[in-house]
């Protein structure tokens, strides 16, 4: 029966499934609205809940391996199996009550199913593919920005902070460091064919602007980080110097922007949520767990219950527990010190891996493209994670490091171009 199942269930169908995630899980944000919540949960657990369905369909049926766990996968396993040991440690009650299902099972689980299911089943010939529904995403993030300009308030601010259809201007500053590692390295390799693409340069021009009107400080820097990285290889500097205005005029944006925030927002002065000294207040709280309980932390997504013993005074400060904004100290917090080094490992094994298929494509004499819009991706993770709580239960992260891993197990061909796509989602 399960063969048979299976059978009906083909390739085509879990690949398609993929493909809609990796478009629609970016948007599958928290919302205070309930009934927007209960939506937008509806249709991630439809959708990553269906793949992980096939997945285990296709184990049981022993029809396919092509779901399988490489040697980067320990790390992933490990480390969601550090998060529940963390509960079992400090607060086992958890581990069965019914809230546990969202918030410590399906939140973390689901997208784990999908990560394993996209890197097994994806390819470099896919890469040009998912590039496209990034900019499909990109599109949907541009067109949600005007209603948000037309009816946002300043609120003191001399220009808002913009998140579009993220919800939260860092995540969306994220988002716009992935867009840029994409495309970056795409405009150089035209360049170097003796090719100029006006769309890919409006398409970096846009970004750059964005990223600004986010005003987010850590995609600024990881933005920072990804440009260098793109130019770095001896290839890309034969076209520094036709690029030098597009980036001078990067310089020029970002640096306003890091005036804006600083000196021209209520949150310089204020504690708010947004607020640099709210982050503070909150790594103050990371810092007093961590030196009562630096191997066990206090359980995964535990850190708000943790106020109540380790911040009673920052919870007065505050108004109200808050997550801490940083990753790496939230994570320390919550799972531990061996939490701590899998969260790492998890974020700069891949990137120690690219940097040497990046030196290997260097000396074949080829422009790593592919390679550099993988690693783009988690060098915004960590732009993003100075500044923002842990991303782990997240779909947003596992569908971007897919990618990343998906490329860093690929054989590139000598000839591979990463294309502009037409404008069409797949």
């Amino acid at each position: 029966m399960l063969a048979r199942v299976a059978y009906l269930l083909d390739r085509f169908r879990i690949e398609s499934l993929c493909l809609f995630y990796f478009f629609a899980a970016p948007m599958l944000q928290d919302n205070t609205d309930t009934q927007v919540l209960i939506v937008v949960l509806g249709i991630g657990y439809l959708v990553s809940g269906a793949i992980a369905l096939l997945v285990i369909t296709e184990w049981l049926s022993r029809l396919s391996d092509r779901v399988r766990v490489t040697g980067l996968s320990l790390i992933v396993l490990g480390m969601v199996g550090i998060c529940f040991v963390s509960l079992a440690l400090n607060t086992p009650e958890y581990l069965i009550k019914p809230s546990a299902y969202y918030f410590k099972y399906m939140k973390l689980i689901l997208p784990v199913f999908c990560f394993f299911a996209m890197t097994s089943l994806w390819t470099i010939r896919d890469a040009s593919r998912l590039y496209a529904i990034l900019l499909a995403s990109a599109a949907c993030a541009l067109a949600f920005l005007v209603p948000e300009t037309l009816f946002i308030a300043p609120g003191g601010s001399l220009v808002p902070r913009l998140a579009s259809f993220f919800v939260d201007s860092n995540k969306y500053a994220l988002f716009l460091n992935i867009v840029c590692g994409f495309t970056l390295p795409y405009v150089i390799q035209e360049r170097l064919k003796g090719r100029s693409r006006a769309a890919g340069i409006g398409i970096l021009a846009l970004t750059f602007l964005q990223l600004c009107l986010s005003q987010s400080r850590g995609g600024i820097i990881a933005n920072i980080f990804i440009i260098f990285a793109c130019f770095l290889p001896r290839h890309a500097r034969r076209v520094a110097k036709s690029a030098t205005p597009l980036l001078l005029a990067a310089v020029v944006l970002f640096a306003a922007s890091f005036g804006v925030r600083y000196f021209g927002s209520q949150d310089a002065t204020e504690i708010t949520a947004d607020s640099g000294k709210a982050r503070l207040v909150t790594y103050s709280v990371a810092a007093k767990i961590i030196a009562d309980r630096p191997i066990q932390g206090v359980g995964f997504a535990n850190i708000l219950r943790a106020y109540d013993r380790y911040g009673v005074m920052e919870k007065v400060i505050l108004s109200g527990p808050m997550a801490v904004h940083n990753a790496m100290l939230e994570v320390f917090a919550e799972e531990g010190f061996f939490g701590m080094i899998l969260f790492l490992l998890l974020v700069f094994v891949p990137i120690f891996m690219l940097v040497g298929k990046i030196r290997k494509a260097g000396r074949e004499g080829r422009y790593p493209v592919p390679e550099l819009a993988a690693l783009g991706i988690p060098l915004a993770f960590l732009g993003f994670g100075v500044v923002s709580p842990n991303y782990l239960a997240e779909n947003y992260f596992w569908v971007y490091m897919s990618f990343t891993i998906m490329v860093i197990r690929s054989k590139i061909p000598p000839d591979f171009e990463l294309k502009l796509p037409h404008p069409r989602l797949v």
